[in-house]
């Protein structure tokens, strides 16, 4: 288990050697804790560290995990102080963080004073140097400026009076003029016959006589024809001479267009002799108007149509000067009540700007006591706020040499961690690593050869390294194992033994005969054996086991001389007898060497049988 946390120098160590901490819930100021020194806490965790590792080192369980729990203590303690100078520093920072606020606050209604106090000033600079100098002013123009516009009102008066004679004379020329050209018009469109001297009964011939100005209408048509005709020749000139060009001198080509051209030039023949015929009807008529006196009409007419129209617009001007002269004197006599009632305006408004002047006086007295006042504030919360900034610095410093303290430790911690974890591998591969035995060779007798297969299952968390395996009993004995040549257990391996006895009459008086075998390692666990590369071996791990079985004596088998014996006994009164009795048949000798042969035969199928049943 490691910590990532800043490495403390030796500098940072030296800094916090006098440093205490008190870590304490509100209680009376009688009850209050003793100061908890942080360098003391984090000294006694090193040294609890330390002694865990000894502990391990010395195999003395027990102790590993009482200094390891002291460890966790001084640590756990030394943590505390850390979170609790950590919560000091935040609210420290906090503190500076609200007095910065109140400062830049105060700063801003200094500022704001400032501010208020030159827009007043200003207000008040403007209400004398430009507002009343100008309300005054307003009150001098306005004044003239009613003089002015009683003289323009009584000019427009007089211009009036003189539009209007004006008017009326033109009105008398204008009804004069539509006299005569009423009579002119009845001339113009009298009939013609009236140019002659013609008895009344003509006119109960013809009814609807022509008059002398339908006489001018056939003209201009007569005249609009000749414009027409005229254009119509051009035109069919011109296209006679385009086809012409169209052959740029090419003779074939003029003669393939020569009918065409013959065409177009009676067609202009035609036009022409129309054209000239419509001139001479247009100069008939014009003849005939001159020679009856129509013409003079006709003059006279638009002579009288002349004069009416000069008339009119020498009227209508004359109006229209009237009219002017009408709104003159009533844009004067407005223009004048607006005058009237702006120098009323101006003359109060002077007044009100002298009352605003003494009013922006006292706004501009309030703001320089109300700047005065912030700027106070403004001192104070300065003053605040580098007293919490020296707060913070101390809470700061303090916290960090805690923090140093703290990552000091961080080997020590990642050693107590291991520490404990080694010990939980060590119990889990003392579960592991035990001997297991083949079959119970049951009961054996003396001379018996008993072989017995030992099995040792490593660990499934690490090799074992340096495995031996010695015999404590029987002693003298040696196990045959299948322990590699470098004596390194790989994980998940195993140790498989065979150890071999010969039963001797001396194990029968015990009854029993004992094998206890021992298998010894080593783990790399402990210090100096990282957990993440596991190299060396530290810890000795040692298991052994027992196998007993029973021992009992052979059976008693008798010798042919034991039979000899036994029959001499039997029969020691009558040795003669039977001395005689075997020279005679010789039998009983022939009877006793295969029975012997038997019964050694049948003791060395037994002794065998044991040895094959082990």
């Amino acid at each position: 288990m490691k910590m990532t946390r800043f490495r403390a120098s030796v500098a940072a160590t030296s800094a916090v050697t006098a440093l205490t901490f008190v870590v304490a819930t509100p209680a009376l100021a009688d009850d209050a804790p003793a100061p908890i020194d942080p360098a003391a806490v984090a000294s006694a965790a090193q040294a609890a560290a330390d002694a865990t590792n000894q502990a391990f080192i010395d195999a003395d369980w027990d102790a590993v995990t009482t200094h390891a729990d002291a460890f966790d203590a001084e640590f756990g303690t030394l943590t505390m102080l850390a979170a609790a100078a950590r919560h000091e520093r935040d609210a420290a920072q906090d503190a500076l963080d609200t007095a910065n606020d109140a400062l830049t606050a105060a700063q801003s209604a200094f500022t704001a004073a400032q501010d208020a106090e030159d827009a007043a000033q200003d207000a008040l600079d403007n209400q004398v140097n430009t507002v009343l100098p100008a309300a005054r002013t307003a009150v001098r123009d306005t004044a003239a400026e009613v003089l002015r516009l009683e003289a323009v009102l009584a000019a427009a008066q007089t211009a009036l009076t003189d539009a209007l004679a004006t008017q009326a004379t033109e009105q008398g020329n204008l009804t004069a003029a539509q006299t005569a050209q009423e009579t002119a018009a009845g001339a113009y469109n009298a009939p013609i016959v009236e140019l002659f001297d013609v008895p009344a009964v003509w006119y109960t011939v013809d009814t609807a006589p022509a008059t002398i100005a339908e006489l001018f209408d056939e003209i201009t048509r007569a005249q609009d024809a000749v414009t027409t005709q005229q254009s119509e020749v051009a035109d069919l000139k011109a296209e006679r001479d385009a086809l012409r060009a169209s052959c740029n001198g090419d003779w074939w080509c003029l003669v393939s267009n020569a009918g065409e051209r013959a065409e177009l030039g009676i067609e202009i023949g035609i036009a022409e002799i129309r054209l000239s015929g419509l001139q001479s009807w247009v100069t008939t008529l014009n003849e005939v108007a001159n020679g009856i006196g129509a013409t003079d009409r006709k003059v006279a007419y638009e002579n009288a149509n002349a004069n009416l129209e000069t008339a009119q617009v020498a009227f209508d001007a004359a109006d229209g000067s009237a009219a002017d002269a009408h709104a003159a004197v009533d844009a004067a006599q407005a223009a004048l009540g607006t005058a009237q009632q702006d120098a009323a305006d101006a003359a109060a408004a002077l007044a009100d700007a002298k009352d605003e002047r003494a009013r922006l006086a006292q706004v501009k007295r309030d703001a320089t006591q109300a700047r005065i006042d912030a700027r106070d504030a403004r001192d104070d919360a300065r003053d605040v706020r580098n007293d919490a900034r020296d707060v913070r610095n101390a809470a700061r410093e303090q916290f960090r040499a805690i923090v140093a303290l703290v990552d000091g430790l961080a080997t020590a911690e990642e050693d107590v961690a291991d520490r404990r974890a080694d010990l939980e591998d060590l119990a889990t591969v003392r579960s592991e690593v035990q001997w297991k035995a083949g079959d119970n060779p049951g009961v054996a007798r003396p001379g018996d050869v008993v072989s017995v297969s030992f099995t040792v299952p490593g660990s499934s968390l690490y090799p074992l390294l340096n495995v031996t395996v010695s015999v404590d009993s029987p002693s003298g004995l040696a196990a045959d194992c299948d322990i590699p040549a470098d004596g390194t257990v790989p994980v998940n391996g195993s140790v498989d033994c065979t150890l071999s006895y010969e039963v001797t009459e001396a194990d029968v008086s015990s009854g029993t005969v004992t094998f206890e075998v021992r298998l010894a390692g080593y783990l790399p666990l402990g210090p100096g054996n990282p957990r993440s590369t596991n190299v060396g071996g530290r810890t000795l791990i040692e298991t052994s086991h027992a196998v007993s079985f029973d021992v009992e004596a052979l059976p008693v088998i008798q010798t042919q001389e034991a039979a000899a014996a036994d029959v001499t006994a039997a029969d020691a009164g009558d040795d003669a007898a039977a001395t005689d009795s075997l020279a005679e048949t010789g039998g009983d000798l022939g009877l006793v060497l295969p029975a012997a042969l038997l019964i050694t035969l049948g003791g060395a199928l037994l002794i065998a049988r044991r040895r094959m049943e082990v």
